[in-house]
């Protein structure tokens, strides 16, 4: 069985506002980063993640049962961010 499980990145630095933002919204919106309250947001759901990988939680996510296999992220600055805090949670899980 396969579980899938979508985590939504952290708070991000909200921005837009000057002419030059406005004219490179798309190139601008991907560098934006987390703010302080994301990070912890992204501690918070490694480690949730962690207990759930570590209990059988009844989600088939044990370590027994493989854990943790991959972790898929956008190209995005926060999405990135995110992705490499939660690893940094999960004992054996790599970032890439």
């Amino acid at each position: 069985m396969i579980n899938l499980i979508l985590v939504r990145h952290g708070q991000y630095v909200d921005g837009g506002t000057s002419s030059l933002e406005k004219e490179n919204w798309k190139e601008y919106n991907k560098l934006r980063g987390l703010t302080p309250l994301g990070t912890k947001q992204a501690e918070e759901t490694g480690r949730r993640l962690k207990m759930l990988l570590e209990n059988d939680s009844g989600l088939g996510l044990d370590a027994a049962r493989g854990g943790l296999k991959c972790m898929w992220y956008s190209d995005m600055q926060r999405a990135k961010e995110t992705a490499k805090i939660m690893c940094n949670q999960i004992e054996d899980a790599e970032f890439e």
